[in-house]
């Protein structure tokens, strides 16, 4: 939770990410939050949004995205306010 924009750059982020896939049972919960600019004063280097969450869940091999399907209550899914769902 909150961890991905902590880190250096994009390449390294994504392969931690599919490393954990690879560790992954079933489910995989992850957030970010979106910044069009990394927050330094947080120690954030990486800034996420909702196109560059769905891109890096479709390089998870075989994994099925849960969270663009489940509304929050201000209506807008759970993928487009920084989380990202996924199964196997």
């Amino acid at each position: 939770n909150d961890v991905f924009e902590h880190f250096l750059d994009d390449d390294l982020a994504l392969n931690i990410l599919k490393g954990l896939w690879e560790k992954t049972k079933k489910l995989l919960l992850v957030h970010v939050p979106f910044e069009s600019v990394p927050n330094i004063s947080y120690g954030h280097h990486l800034s996420f949004n909702p196109d560059k969450l769905y891109c890096w869940a479709g390089q998870l091999k075989d994994g099925k995205i849960l969270s663009d399907r489940i509304p929050e209550c201000d209506g807008r899914s759970l993928l487009n306010n920084g989380f990202l769902i996924m199964s196997k």
